[in-house]
């Protein structure tokens, strides 16, 4: 459940949210629209921390895996392959196996044993033993080619890239979905 109890928010002068009030239910699925500029993006920047409110509050109950599409997806490096950047989907994932691989060289030191079981319990839980396969399958499933998986990720156009973003929150499962404007760049094939 998100609870928005009188949250306004301000850029100088101008006030783009005012006093906003709503609730958006577990399972509730709920369209912002309105013109640019009218606060659906500042609405979302709340929900993922990302912005304060000048007055308000936001409740958000329990904690929920939060997946959000970007206008704009771009690599995190210039040769980050679409298969990379679509397994950055759940954020801290690849760390967590990192940490783990180095843990597995001392298993015998009983605190590494501990930290390395309460990793794998959150790495299982977050579905990071299936992630790539779920990756793939998304990928497949808007339109790319197994061998477009290794090309670099800013070699895609627009549409491709907003694909290739719409996969990678897919694949990630998220408790709540956060699509801002997914439809960008988009022809009409690949939203049907």
């Amino acid at each position: 459940m998100l609870d928005f109890k009188g949250i306004s928010v301000h850029y100088g002068h101008q006030d783009v949210l005012t006093n906003v009030t709503f609730r958006v239910n577990a399972g509730d699925r709920v369209g912002v629209v309105g013109p640019n500029g009218s606060g659906k993006s500042t609405l979302f920047k709340i929900v993922l921390g990302e912005m304060s409110t000048d007055s308000g509050e936001l409740i958000i109950e329990g904690s929920p895996r939060i997946g959000f599409t970007r206008q704009n997806p771009a690599p995190d490096t210039p040769d980050e392959t679409l298969l990379e950047y679509s397994l950055r989907g759940i954020p801290g994932l690849s760390e967590m196996e990192a940490e783990m691989a180095e843990l597995e060289a001392d298993l015998a030191d009983p605190a590494k044993m501990k930290r390395y079981g309460e990793l794998q319990t959150k790495f299982e839980h977050l579905g990071g033993y299936d992630i790539e396969t779920r990756v793939k399958v998304a990928l497949g499933g808007l339109g790319f080619t197994t061998e477009e998986f290794s090309k670099p990720f800013q070699s895609f156009s627009g549409g491709w890239r907003m694909r290739a973003e719409l996969s990678r929150v897919l694949a990630s499962k998220p408790d709540l979905l956060l699509l801002d404007e997914p439809s960008n760049y988009l022809d009409l094939p690949a939203v049907d």
